[in-house]
């Protein structure tokens, strides 16, 4: 028990401090992926709801303690994308197909991204929004949400190559006997 969690602990550390650190200095675009959102989305769909809260909770947390915006606004966003996509995956669409991974990744990502914009709108700091996705706000989130969309595919494919639980589901017609 205290292995499970203290391997959890590590990956989310991991996972962050690779957000924070490396992501950003990525060549070729690659610097627009939010990596936390996409794995989040992926523990919440392969893992289910309470797995993923306690992800999404930590993740959340350390997000605001060494992000520099308004205070709970990163717990804001991811609590919000959470329960969205959590939504959208018992009710609406399965959680075994690819496009299911990328309807929620497309959604997890607008919605954090609005979010945010909206919380530096609120606190006037024009020069942060400027910092944050340049001149052009729209042509940046569309480049974010292709980067993380094609990363999502890639994540996809290697667990569906890894595990079971995800299989492309087509559908087909039934044979009747």
């Amino acid at each position: 028990m205290w292995l499970k969690i203290f391997l959890n602990a590590l990956a989310i550390v991991i996972i962050f401090s690779i957000q924070k650190s490396l992501i950003p200095y990525l060549p070729l675009g690659l610097g627009y992926l939010n990596l936390i959102i996409i794995v989040l989305i992926s523990v919440l769909s392969i893992f289910g709801a309470r797995f993923a809260f306690i992800w999404f909770f930590s993740l959340a947390w350390l997000l605001d303690i060494f992000q520099f915006n308004l205070s709970g606004i990163n717990f804001i966003a991811l609590f919000s994308v959470f329960w969205l996509c959590y939504f959208l995956l018992r009710n609406f669409i399965t959680d075994r197909s690819l496009y299911s991974f990328l309807i929620l990744t497309a959604v997890g990502t607008l919605l954090y991204d609005l979010i945010l914009a909206m919380s530096l709108l609120a606190n006037n700091s024009f020069q942060e929004i400027f910092r944050v996705y340049g001149k052009d706000l729209w042509l940046t989130e569309i480049k974010r949400l292709a980067a993380n969309l094609i990363l999502m595919i890639f994540i996809y494919n290697f667990f569906h190559r890894l595990t079971k639980r995800i299989e492309p589901v087509f559908l087909r017609e039934i044979k009747k006997y």
